[in-house]
């Protein structure tokens, strides 16, 4: 019998499989070899239902892979606008990587420079929106839409 590890499940996003797995007791921080964790995954697949359950999990940690990505990155890149909401009300998500940088492009990038990168509009404004996010998006251009929420956001701020 093929058994399947916690982000395997998630990545299949049977909602149902992944209670099932954390109630025999597997580990909710359980990775990849790549370090890819079920949460990861979750946000990445835009299985948002799993998305909240594991962030419900008291254990949670919500590192990085191994190449710096958090679930945060994951979630403004690929334009999982509920999945990155969620993630943004986790008690612990600004303290630990709300303005965490990856390289990407040979680029340090944050979550909204990502989400800047893929255009995707509705992630930047959800990120704006939260007092813990830094501004400065690091791009020398950016669109008329995007200068014009974070000139706005600016403003709101002072």
């Amino acid at each position: 019998m093929l058994t399947l590890s916690l982000p395997e499940l998630c990545s299949l996003g049977n909602l149902e499989d992944v209670r099932r797995a954390l109630a025999s007791g597997e580990d909710v921080n359980s990775a990849s070899q790549y370090g890819v964790t079920g949460l990861i995954w979750a946000v990445y697949r835009k299985q948002n239902p799993i998305v909240e359950l594991l962030l419900s999990q008291p254990s949670l940690d919500l590192g990085d892979n191994s190449y710096g990505w958090t679930a945060l990155h994951f979630a403004s890149y690929h334009d999982n606008v509920e999945g990155l909401k969620m993630l943004l009300t986790h008690p612990s998500i600004i303290r630990d990587n709300v303005n965490g940088c990856v390289v990407f492009g040979g680029i340090r990038r944050s979550p909204l420079m990502l989400a800047i990168l893929q255009n995707n509009i509705l992630c930047i404004r959800e990120l704006l929106s939260n007092s813990g996010v830094d501004l400065d998006t690091g791009c020398e251009t950016l669109s008329a839409e995007v200068s014009t929420l974070i000139e706005e956001e600016k403003q709101t701020r002072e």
